[in-house]
Formats: structure tokens, sequence, C-alpha cells
């Protein structure tokens, strides 16, 4: 009787061994998504940041011809932009009619010779650089309809835009419905 005990004793162990050895494990990939996230948490649904994220995700799954509605989210403290591959720099009289700033708005490094689509961190400057923003690469430039000579959407207050988008050869536009 004593050899059967001592067969079960083993089988506890493992069982106890193996349950902490998953808790750890799922403790460690738990905190290492918070760490590859970084601050992320403040960008989920119902910010401007999942806006931009489906925005950009619409945009980049379109084929020529295609027109596709979609939102945008505003707020004081982030503008979206659009940048021209072979613009480096959106000066500020060019776009006065649609949002007045203190000084123009540089295209971010990661975005050089690309067109892309923006978030940017504003307030008393906009920095498209900052670690707040993020850009997309898109295949093509984008035009907003009605609007300045570059696409840029801000507004103080939280505000939510409904988009009407399409693709065409030569580049998207976006229609603020």
């Amino acid at each position: 009787m004593n050899k059967k005990g001592d067969e079960s004793t083993p089988v506890v162990v493992m069982t106890a061994f193996r349950f902490i050895v998953g808790a750890l494990i799922a403790i460690v990939l738990v905190s290492l998504v918070f760490t590859l996230t970084g601050d992320q948490g403040k960008k989920d649904e119902g910010t401007s940041y999942f806006y931009f994220t489906i925005l950009a995700k619409d945009l980049t799954q379109m084929s020529v011809g295609d027109v596709k509605n979609s939102a945008f989210l505003s707020n004081k403290d982030v503008i979206l932009v659009a940048f021209d591959k072979d613009k480096d720099v959106i000066r500020k009289d060019e776009i006065s009619k649609c949002v007045v700033l203190s000084e123009d708005i540089k295209k971010p490094v990661l975005c050089r010779d690309k067109n892309c689509l923006c978030i940017c961190k504003s307030g008393s400057t906009v920095n498209c650089d900052s670690k707040e923003s993020s850009c997309v690469e898109l295949p093509l430039k984008v035009n907003l309809l009605n609007s300045c000579s570059n696409f840029i959407l801000y507004d103080q207050a939280e505000k939510r835009y409904d988009l009407e988008l399409k693709k065409d050869k030569d580049a998207f536009t976006i229609n603020i419905k």
C-alpha cells in the first residue's frame, strides 16, 4: 500500500508544478502584451486612435473604383493629416482656411518620400514624430473634397466625422458627409 501512495504523490506534485508554471507563463505573456503596447491603453474603442486605425485599414484595403463609408473622431489633442510623397512640409498658410496653426506641419521621418496618413499629437504645435503620433503609408495621395489643398481634420471639441472614401487610379478622395 505504501508503494501505491508513493506513486500518487509524484502525480500530485507534477500537476501542481504544471499549474504553477502555466500561471507564471500567463503572467509573463500578459505583462509582455502591456509592455509592447506601451501607452496604447488610452487608444481603445471610442478614441481618435481607434477610428484612425479603422480609417487606415479601410483605405489600404480599397481597390480602384471602390467607394466606402468610414468615420473619424476628432478631439483637441490630435490632428488627422495626409502627407503627399513629394512634399516634406505643410505650410500653415496653405491650410489657414481649414485650421489655424502657429507653425508649419513637418512630415514625419518615417514618411519621407511616401504618401502617409497620420494622426499627430497637437497642442501648441503639431508633432507627427512624437510617440503619441501614428502614421500609415498609403499607395496614393489623399484629397479632401471641399477643403484645403492638403487633407486635414481637426476640431477643438470631440466631433465624429462621417466620411465617404473613394479610390481612383491616382488618388484617394475623402468627402466629409
